[in-house]
């Protein structure tokens, strides 16, 4: 999916571009922002993602469950290629904050089920 511009993708998702009260307050903004240039994001997903504070919030606590289950894993691959599963077939499939909040949501409760073997 080509890069059209965030205000191009603000107005097709119906005003979630608009900040909250945290996107708001300067240093809740830049934190946001610090590691990741949003205009460079290529997908819809990750410039939400990047522009609301909740949807960093669960990205960064998927990438956290995420690294700690990998570290312990008995097959990391396996681990590794239903990460990309997931991102192809949950994550990439929303187009929306509702969305990709449950698409996470869901992958979070998976993984912290998941036992190490």
């Amino acid at each position: 999916m080509a890069w059209v511009g965030r205000d191009a993708a603000c107005k097709s998702l119906q005003g979630l571009c608009k900040p909250g009260l945290l996107e708001i307050q300067r240093g809740t903004k830049a934190a946001l922002t610090q590691s990741l240039d949003c205009s460079k994001l290529i997908s819809v997903q990750a410039q939400l993602i990047c522009g609301d504070a909740e949807l960093a919030s669960a990205d960064k606590a998927l990438a956290e469950i995420c690294a700690r289950k990998t570290n312990v894993a008995a097959n990391k691959t396996q681990l590794q290629a239903d990460q990309r599963v997931w991102l192809r077939n949950s994550r990439n499939a929303c187009g929306d904050k509702a969305c990709l909040l449950r698409s996470y949501r869901l992958r979070i409760d998976e993984l912290k089920r998941m036992r190490s073997k």
